[in-house]
């Protein structure tokens, strides 16, 4: 979602109680996400489990709002036609349990105890898109959306010339209310229309 510096996750083994009590084993861990480089990013991990046994998937934010509104995740297997876990919406953590090898019976976990409560308030989004058709030089332009006080809130760019040139993209990102700018930039100042290809860019909310 927008704000990636609040959002951490684990893969461990056993169920939440394993983690809670703080003798988790941890198979993997997220790495630190930066707002500027992740802001609403896809990014995909590989983890290799043991071939049997008790495995959790962990999700935290900081904020206590998840990572919806423009934000998700999915958990899946090559091994299983179900996704394991996915979301968006759950507050503080979210913790999916499930068993190796897919398929066998499992051994019903304890209950969890609740997650903490959190006073941070419920955040409500609106949605734009943002669309480009890029020109013959991708690499000298960039864009950015900054709230009232002048903060950039995402950045775009400059892109690879081999992969984006003449290429249409389209971004949908979700933001709360408020007052913003848009801003592209061309390099070079000759925008990215005409001479050097025909690119155009939209936003519309």
């Amino acid at each position: 979602d927008s704000s990636p510096e609040e959002t951490s996750w684990l893969v461990f083994e056993g169920n939440y109680n394993a983690l809670d009590s703080g003798d988790a084993n941890i198979i993997q861990k997220s790495p630190d996400y930066d707002q500027s480089q992740h802001a609403f990013a896809t990014e995909t991990y590989r983890v290799c489990l043991p071939n049997e046994g008790q495995f959790s998937f962990a999700i935290f934010d900081k904020f206590g709002n998840g990572i919806c509104c423009g934000g998700g995740y999915t958990v899946t297997s090559p091994d299983s036609p179900d996704v394991i876990a996915q979301g968006g919406e759950f507050g503080s953590i979210e913790v999916k349990t499930f068993f190796l090898p897919f398929g066998s019976t499992p051994i019903t976990p304890p209950p969890q105890s609740a997650p903490p409560t959190s006073s941070a308030p419920t955040t409500t989004c609106f949605k734009i898109e943002i669309s480009f058709l890029f020109d013959s030089f991708p690499s000298e332009t960039k864009w950015s959306i900054s709230d009232e006080d002048s903060n950039p809130i995402v950045t775009a760019g400059p892109f690879d010339d081999w992969n984006y040139a003449g290429v249409f993209t389209q971004q949908t990102l979700c933001l709360p209310e408020g007052v913003y700018e848009f801003i592209v930039s061309d390099l070079s100042g000759d925008g990215i229309c005409c001479s050097y290809g025909d690119g155009t860019y939209s936003l519309i909310y």
